[in-house]
């Protein structure tokens, strides 16, 4: 099915949001704007366990590969 242009489906996602909103809305604005520290973001961005998955980490070799940010090494391992 497609439901791109679906209101009845559109009004159903606005209200599973508008009930998430009003569960946990006020935890998340004081953890994420008035108690944010820069590890808390670091945890945001990469999730609960503070590392970056792997593919992740391809990703950002590969780019910096790309841009001449870092050489690759021998061994295929990239080197900065």
């Amino acid at each position: 099915m497609d439901f791109k242009d679906d209101v009845e489906s559109s009004l159903m996602l606005l209200s599973y949001l508008d009930t998430d909103i009003e569960t946990h809305g006020k935890t998340w604005f004081r953890r994420n704007v008035l108690e944010l520290t820069a590890e808390s973001a670091r945890e945001m961005i990469r999730g609960r366990s503070g590392r970056r998955s792997q593919v992740d980490c391809d990703r950002i070799s590969a780019y910096q590969i790309f841009a001449g940010i870092e050489s690759k090494a021998a061994s295929g391992e990239a080197i900065t």
